[in-house]
């Protein structure tokens, strides 16, 4: 039985049923209903009313409005799936993933630069998750993120350029920023500048025949272009360049296992034609042009396979490749171009 104060208020503790995670809003659970839901306190004020808010301050609104947006960004669940919500998953992993890598550390002794790293980045996606002592309020559409000035100034020049003079800044008032732009491209690279992962550039590496990731990373890539946020940048043209080398060799044995499938071929083009759109649409050409080859390497190693199948001349005759072909085609040769020289680096090395 809980014990009463003077005042006939109980000093239960609160129900802590709920998450704490504030900037993956997306995870929160539904706190359980009070007993006496006719008590309820007065929410509190959502906006300081002793300071004044700073102007919006926009970024590149040039998103391609035809190709796919962030609306689904999860698989479908299984029909006989029982297991808990995607949403409690992901937030699951979030935490574990903070510990894992001092779960590998009993059975291994990494060197101090690594272990240096490994405990950054555990407090990174644990300061992310719960952004305690959060000086700068992002807001994005109806989405707000408590980010800390200390992470994320360092690593975005649009910040840097952004953010108010500290000297100018009250310590104890969070600066307010506004930005126009897609929520969730925004929250994924605050979330990578904490965490430096990218979770909607993931797949299969045995199984590449999803290429959803391909047009979300151009998607995240032109966020990270937005935001100034270098590293990210780079890390997408990595993972473009892995998908590259990925699908030849799920190609190649898929064909000489004569268990090649046209409908695979097929959804990789239509992911492909999305991914071409929002590259080559985008009026930041020179920003954008590591980002163009990356994908036209992907290309140069798809049309070998798209040629066997009738059905991807689609590709070939839509309205982005009519608009973009002259453009397209310097890019790929100049792909074939950083291969042919990066073999004959290789052969004089050797």
């Amino acid at each position: 039985m809980g014990r009463s104060s003077s005042d006939a208020r109980s000093r239960d503790k609160p129900s802590r049923s709920f998450s704490q995670d504030k900037n993956d809003k997306s995870f929160a659970r539904v706190p359980r209903t009070s007993i006496s839901q006719h008590l309820k306190p007065a929410s509190p004020p959502k906006t300081n009313p002793w300071t004044t808010r700073r102007s919006s301050t926009t970024i590149s609104p040039d998103w391609p409005s035809i190709t796919p947006d962030f609306a689904s960004i999860s698989n479908p669940r299984n029909k006989g799936d029982t297991g808990p919500p995607k949403e409690e998953e992901a937030t699951k992993q979030d935490l574990d993933n903070s510990c894992s890598a001092g779960d590998q550390g009993l059975h291994t002794t990494p060197t101090p630069e690594k272990a240096h790293k490994e405990s950054a980045l555990r407090a990174g996606k644990s300061l992310w998750l719960r952004p305690f002592g959060a000086d700068v309020f992002v807001r994005v559409g109806s989405r707000i993120f408590e980010v800390h000035r200390s992470i994320i100034e360092p690593q975005s020049t649009f910040f840097q350029q952004n953010l108010p003079p500290i000297e100018c800044s009250n310590v104890n008032d969070p600066i307010d920023m506004q930005l126009e732009s897609h929520p969730e491209a925004v929250a994924n690279t605050l979330r990578f500048m904490y965490t430096k992962t990218l979770d909607l550039c993931e797949y299969d590496r045995q199984n590449p025949r999803d290429l959803i990731h391909v047009p979300r990373s151009v998607l995240l890539y032109m966020a990270a272009m937005d935001l100034g946020v270098e590293a990210m940048k780079t890390e997408i043209l990595q993972v473009l360049r892995r998908t590259a080398k990925d699908l030849a060799l799920y190609y190649q044995a898929k064909l000489l296992a004569q268990t090649m499938d046209q409908q695979e071929v097929m959804d990789g083009t239509l992911h492909l034609h999305n991914a071409l759109e929002a590259a080559y649409a985008s009026e930041h050409r020179e920003d954008v042009l590591p980002l163009r080859l990356a994908l036209c390497k992907l290309l140069d190693t798809m049309i070998p396979f798209l040629l066997q199948y009738p059905a991807n001349i689609a590709l070939f005759s839509s309205s982005v490749w009519k608009t973009y072909a002259a453009e397209i085609s310097v890019d790929l040769l100049a792909a074939r171009n950083l291969k042919t020289q990066a073999g004959v680096s290789l052969r004089e090395e050797a």
